[in-house]
């Protein structure tokens, strides 16, 4: 493309692409984290009746405040990504107790 393209009289800058390109990004990227935590933390509060999920699942919450408190511990947000945090807090699947 271009250093600067001309479309239908209208003129956009390269720099204008860039700065659009970028927000696309950064929404697709938070859109993404956030449904990622909306599910993980959905599983933890039995928000989502999932057939699979009785396998996977032994720790159960009442609430989503319950399950973030748990998770959080302290912290200000929950920081999923990368695959690695994710895997980190997946153990919680593993505890054998339910906390209520």
């Amino acid at each position: 493309m271009d250093r600067n393209s001309r479309r239908e009289g209208v003129f956009i800058a390269k720099k204008d692409f860039d700065i659009i390109y970028e927000g696309v990004f950064m929404r697709s990227v938070t859109s993404f984290e956030s449904f990622i935590e909306e599910l993980f933390i959905g599983l933890l509060y039995n928000k989502y009746d999932l057939n699979a999920r009785h396998n996977a699942q032994n720790v159960i919450f009442n609430s989503r405040k319950q399950a973030l408190q748990y998770i959080l511990n302290g912290k200000k947000y929950l920081d999923l990504l990368p695959h690695d945090n994710l895997k980190k807090y997946s153990s919680i699947f593993q505890c054998k107790k339910s906390l209520q």
